[in-house]
């Protein structure tokens, strides 16, 4: 006896029926495999060269490769001129790791106080700090280095100021003041630079200054750094020679050796 309608249906049909189910699966599977790796790949690219906030385990990359003085203030330069050749991360500090960070950086600010970088008892009033430890990757070479930036706002005397410290020696690398103490203590820039450099023990030289501003240049590197004081206002920080940095961009590319759009790396460390 046979059933309306399914004796009229060609076997060819029932066949492709019958193996449709396992097609269907084999796609699912596909897609629930490849579908995270996608969005993956499109999360790292839109990551790459911008800022974010992950944990870092034990077993991290970051840092690696960390360079020598001079190429550590390459990637703060970089960081400070051209972010988009650097991969970075960012982790807030709390707890103790906090506290032991404040402690470097009142050390440091002590220490630019009594070499006469800044005026007596500008920290006399700083009760705390609020930071971020910092990790740079050059994506050219991969070389990298963690800093700690650090920020108070003394409320009695309204002084705020910003440092970056060195990951490796706990130095303070950068700097920007705000306080009355400044404009009280009026210092040539130049020597305030020259001042610094040396604690740091940077090999530098002096390249230009005008006005309350004096410029320095690290040796072996396209970093000028800048040193600026006006009225209540000082700011010591590493910024990336522009005109040194795209002549030999050009150069490079003319010679096939490389150019700006592969990050080559104008430190010769």
């Amino acid at each position: 006896m046979s059933v309306p309608g399914i004796s009229n249906v060609p076997r060819r049909w029932r066949n492709w029926k019958n193996g449709l189910l396992p097609l269907l699966t084999c796609l699912t599977v596909a897609g629930l495999t490849l579908l995270p790796l996608r969005l993956s790949a499109l999360e790292d690219r839109r990551l790459t060269g911008v800022v974010h906030s992950e944990e870092l385990g034990e077993d991290s990359s970051f840092p690696a490769r960390t360079p020598d003085l001079p190429g550590r203030l390459w990637l703060l330069a970089q960081r400070n001129s051209l972010p988009e050749h650097l991969t970075i991360v960012e982790q807030i500090l709390e707890g103790e790791e906090l506290d032991r960070t404040a402690a470097l950086a009142l050390a440091g600010l002590r220490e630019l106080e009594e070499s006469g970088v800044l005026p007596e008892g500008l920290t006399g009033d700083i009760e705390g700090f609020s930071g971020s430890r910092m990790f740079l990757r050059d994506q050219s070479d991969l070389s990298s280095a963690s800093f700690v930036e650090m920020s108070t706002y003394v409320q009695k005397t309204a002084d705020y100021l910003q440092l970056c410290l060195d990951g490796e020696s706990g130095r303070i690398l950068s700097l920007e003041v705000y306080s009355i103490l400044l404009a009280k203590n009026l210092t040539d820039a130049e020597t305030v630079g020259q001042t610094f450099l040396d604690g740091l023990g940077c090999a530098c030289e002096f390249w230009e200054s005008y006005g309350g501003e004096a410029v320095f240049r690290v040796l072996g590197t396209s970093v000028l750094y800048m040193f600026r004081q006006f009225g209540e206002n000082l700011g010591i920080y590493p910024y990336v020679d522009l005109n040194a940095y795209y002549t030999d961009a050009d150069r490079r590319e003319a010679l096939g050796l490389g150019n700006s759009s592969t990050g080559v790396s104008y430190y010769d460390g």
